[in-house]
């Protein structure tokens, strides 16, 4: 829409395109580019693509020969070429920002992905990054592989400088990615690293033994079965060096396997979604983002108008990006490497025919085909294993089924890697980074893999084996017994019924968490909806999701919370400022107020769904003050008037109280609501000051500290003299230590990951209300979350 940009060799090419330009009518604006035509022309089509303006595209363009530069080491600076890279173009008129980066982990890949997406979104600017802590780049902002081998991390130094109208605006926005971020939640105890608890010291190793690190935790008794060709380290089949085809043929070739990958990528992430909801599966983004990077694409076209083998191109293009992960210093960082190698592997395997072997890696893990590449029939490695593989690749985890893979053993690898974060989100036990040793087991070898120790024992002696099979099937029974009894209500042993629902992203969960016991949706995230797109949903396709949603409970009470997003969630196509503090900032709620066309179309498609639907509900986050619960029961009320709709029984209106000062005034917002849902995850971090995503001072964030629970008694006391009901739809629903509390102090709904429905309803059932209301009367009184917590371990005793 911009215009025309015109690559040319020289020449008669010139001169050619010149007169072309002089006979355009109407005038047209074009650029005639003095890029190398190749690499010009496919770092001009991704930038393109990306939907950058014609400035942006043109630089992008003039750009091209850097790869070709650093690949054959010329010795010629950037300066030396016309446009040929960061730092060549006047930097008269542009604005830079210098900043430490405090994101959790650095700008690894998903971060590093938001970034791109950020400064892609900002039409007509030009970014470039540099590390001022290492003095790495400069880099276009518009690299997922640039910006992640800057080697960002926590507390480094960022210089960002960009060019264009909106210059100053983009590097707000930059900034907010970087300066505060987001990073998987840590956990409490022990040694924590990334989340991860360190092997405990002291732990004795059986004969034969093999230890590594605690990974995720559990025990898995079964034999072992290698993913595809890992076992032994084998090589993979000769590589055609030389095209086999035309340039054209070979670029299509190259392009046909991308896209299968990216297919592949897409299938596991819907089912990663699916089975651990959308925070997990967010993983998967940044690696289907490399697919398309010009720091790939350029490098392999060239190679292939060179003679090279669409394979080969590829993979000399990988490996320098590669190469530049392994060599940061943050561990964290470096597993993204591995990623990345991932993913190219599969790509070059494509195009050389194998691809369909790798793409079923997916089954093959789940154990629906062999998973040792062909060393036994499938019927074996659909039976239950221990998976072992040189390194878990996200794509591999993603395709796990912890009804087939038990536990998980690998050689290298570490608890951060997104292979290792993905098993601890699907529940699976595994040890990481076991060393070479473990290229000795061979599939079908029976082993006891101890996840919480951090050991693999191939071969266990009967007393290993007698020890570690009590302890799993007492874990085992509990769970079993829970099961069995998960689709029953959840009744205190005085007959007090608590209904225990699930927090949802879409449909498939809702459905999912039907079958796992839930009496009901406690919350509908409806921000995964906004997410991942260019302009917002329309009322039509928001009605789509909560009927479809609505639909799978059955009647089953569905709680629709509006947009919870803002500045720590940013929405692209929402151009939203960037702030200082976005967890203190325009979110939640209060964007919904700001932009009410927004909130007014999502409720006109939440009441349309209530009239079609009984026990559908609807909630609003982030209130703070009773005028704001006022503004946004008046939008509700012309969202009823547009539609014409009238919702049927069971339709209620309630909020979540996770602001402190919501907590404080419960009693005036009780009487204009019809229940109350505690978020306990943001309220805990807004009493006690201490950002959950801190690995600093998260450990501080417990949400069993007095000064939360005594905003949860005052909430439920305000409830109860109005005669409205209360629920928690935090992570302390789902805390074994805190439901006694919980239902001590008057909640009567817990809203919780489907999976930990039938644990949640099991330890309601030993509960009586009158002794859990006098154990959370005295941690009340405690002083410090630990002294409550050992309350509680007294209480159950």
């Amino acid at each position: 829409g911009d215009g025309v940009l015109v690559l040319m060799d020289l020449g008669s090419a010139v001169l050619s395109a010149e007169m072309a330009v002089d006979l355009l009518d109407p005038p047209v604006d074009v650029r005639l580019a003095a890029a190398p035509l190749v690499e010009g022309a496919v770092a001009a089509a991704v930038a393109a693509q990306a939907g950058q303006s014609l400035d942006a595209v043109a630089a992008e363009a003039a750009g091209g020969l850097r790869a070709k530069l650093a690949h054959l080491d010329s010795g010629l600076s950037d300066a030396q070429v016309e446009g040929s890279g960061s730092g060549s173009a006047d930097d008269s008129d542009s604005v830079s920002d210098r900043f430490v980066v405090t994101v959790a982990q650095g700008l690894h890949a998903r971060p590093a992905a938001r970034f791109v997406r950020v400064a892609a979104s900002f039409e007509g600017v030009e970014v470039e990054v540099s590390n001022a802590t290492t003095g790495a780049g400069p880099e276009p902002a518009t690299s997922l592989n640039a910006i992640a081998t800057l080697g960002v991390r926590e507390g480094h130094e960022l210089v960002v400088r960009a060019r264009g109208a909106e210059a100053s605006e983009a590097l707000r926005a930059l900034r907010d990615v970087a300066a505060p971020g987001s990073s998987p939640e840590p956990q409490r105890g022990g040694n924590v690293i990334s989340g991860v608890q360190e092997t405990p010291r002291g732990t004795v190793l059986p004969d034969g033994g093999l230890r590594g690190i605690a990974s995720s935790p559990g025990i898995a008794i079964a034999p072992v079965r290698w993913l595809g060709s890992d076992a032994g380290g084998g090589g993979g089949s000769a590589v055609e060096a030389r095209a086999t085809g035309t340039a054209d043929e070979e670029w299509a070739a190259l392009r046909e396997a991308r896209d299968g990958v990216r297919d592949e990528i897409a299938q596991r992430r819907e089912l990663l979604a699916a089975r651990v909801g959308e925070a997990e599966a967010e993983i998967l983004d940044a690696l289907a983002l490399t697919l398309d990077d010009p720091a790939l694409l350029g490098p392999a076209r060239t190679a292939i108008e060179g003679g090279a083998s669409a394979t080969v191109a590829w993979t000399e293009a990988v490996a320098p990006l590669v190469a530049r992960y392994q060599a940061l210093e943050d561990p964290y960082q470096r597993a993204r490497g591995d990623d990345l190698a991932d993913v190219a592997r599969r790509v070059a395997e494509r195009i050389g025919g194998a691809g369909a072997a790798r793409g079923a890696d997916a089954t093959d893990a789940a154990g629906s085909t062999d998973a040792a590449g062909g060393a036994g029939p499938a019927s074996e490695a659909a039976s239950p294993h221990i998976l072992l593989a040189r390194e878990l690749t996200p794509l591999d985890a993603a395709g796990l089924d912890p009804g087939v893979v038990l536990g998980i053993a690998t050689v290298g690898g570490g608890p951060t890697s997104h292979g290792a974060i993905l098993a601890r989100a699907l529940g699976v036990p595994a040890v990481v980074a076991l060393g070479e040793p473990l290229l000795a087991v061979a599939s079908g070898t029976a082993a006891v893999l101890d996840g919480d120790a951090g050991l693999l024992v191939p071969d266990p002696d009967q007393a290993t084996r007698d020890d570690y099979e009590a302890r799993r099937d007492e874990a085992a029974k509990a769970a079993a017994e829970a099961g069995a009894h998960a689709h029953e209500p959840a009744r205190t042993r005085d007959e007090v019924t608590i209904e225990v629902a699930a927090n949802v992203g879409g449909a498939d969960e809702a459905r999912d968490a039907v079958a796992a016991g839930a009496d009901g949706v406690g919350l509908l995230r409806t921000e995964f909806l906004f997410l991942d797109r260019d302009q917002a949903p329309d009322e039509d396709e928001q009605v789509a999701l909560y009927r479809a949603a609505a639909g799978a409970l059955d009647g089953r009470p569905l709680i629709i919370r509006t947009l919870d997003a803002g500045a720590d969630k940013p929405l692209p196509y929402l151009r939203l400022a960037p702030e200082q503090n976005p967890f203190l900032g325009l979110r939640g709620l209060r964007l919904g107020l700001a932009r009410p066309e927004l909130l007014a179309t999502q409720l006109r498609a939440i009441v349309r769904v209530a009239a079609d639907h009984e026990h559908v509900k609807l909630m609003f986050p982030m209130v703070a003050t009773v005028e704001e619960l006022r503004a946004a029961r008046a939008a509700l009320e012309e969202a009823r008037r547009a539609t014409g709709a009238a919702p049927r029984e069971g339709f209620e209106v309630g909020v979540m109280v996770e602001v402190p000062s919501a907590a404080l005034i419960a009693d005036r917002i009780a009487a204009e609501v019809d229940f109350l849902s505690l978020g306990t995850n943001d309220l805990t971090q807004y009493v006690l000051a201490a950002e959950r995503g801190n690995e600093h001072v998260a450990a501080l964030a417990d949400g069993l500290h007095p000064a939360v629970l005594r905003l949860v008694a005052e909430v439920c006391d305000a409830a109860d003299a109005h005669g409205r009901w209360v629920g928690v739809c935090g992570e302390l629903a789902a805390d074994p230590a805190a439901i006694p509390l919980l239902v001590g102090l008057g909640v009567r709904e817990l809203s919780v990951a489907g999976p930990s429905v039938a644990a949640v309803k099991a330890a309601v059932r030993i509960l009586d209300t009158a002794a859990a209301g006098e154990l959370a009367s005295r941690a009340l009184a405690a002083e410090s979350a630990a002294a409550v917590r050992a309350l509680t371990t007294d209480g159950a005793e």
